[in-house]
């Protein structure tokens, strides 16, 4: 099947650029999916490390790892030791990327947010130049909406800015 990811606007200026940031951007949503994790005793693990997986059930996980992430847990139980021993414990997950596929980090940039007003379109039927209703509101097409239909159904009835409008309106 095909999975679509618009980004708008593409922060790029010429095509190469953009087909760079697409390609980057598929590698990275790939990646999310192909994360594996594992848990044990292994104190040589650690984030950017390789280790190859051996024995397990299912022969195709048997291979080489790259640690993304490591989480660790220390205990020490000794005032618990009723015998005298004392009992130290290492209890380690990572989370893991085959190492022979593309690895790329989630984004950490939040969504881009329109934090103020933004521009657009004024639409309206075929052969009305000014399409109001009576409050003066228009309807709209964003540059970034692209399954618009760019007539009197494009948006809902959107308040116009004027300076002058007063506290209802603008």
């Amino acid at each position: 099947g095909s999975y679509e990811i618009f980004d708008y606007p593409g922060g790029y200026t010429n095509l190469g650029e953009g087909e760079a940031y697409a390609r980057v951007r598929v590698e990275e949503l790939q990646s999310a999916h192909l994360r594996g994790q594992a848990t044990g005793r292994a104190r040589g693990l650690a984030p950017g490390y390789l280790f190859t997986l051996e024995r397990h059930p299912s022969a195709s996980q048997n291979r080489e790892y790259l640690v993304v992430a490591a989480h660790y847990q220390f205990s020490d139980n000794d005032y618990e030791a009723a015998s005298g021993s004392s009992s130290h414990v290492l209890r380690i997950r990572v989370e893991t990327h085959p190492s022979d596929q593309p690895f790329r980090a989630q984004r950490l940039t939040p969504r881009p947010q329109t934090m103020g007003p933004d521009t657009a379109t004024v639409t309206g039927p075929k052969g009305q130049e000014i399409y109001t209703d009576e409050y003066g509101r228009v309807k709209v097409s964003f540059p970034w909406n692209r399954y618009c239909s760019k007539d009197e159904n494009s948006s809902c009835w959107i308040r116009v800015s004027h300076p002058w409008a007063g506290s209802s309106f603008g």
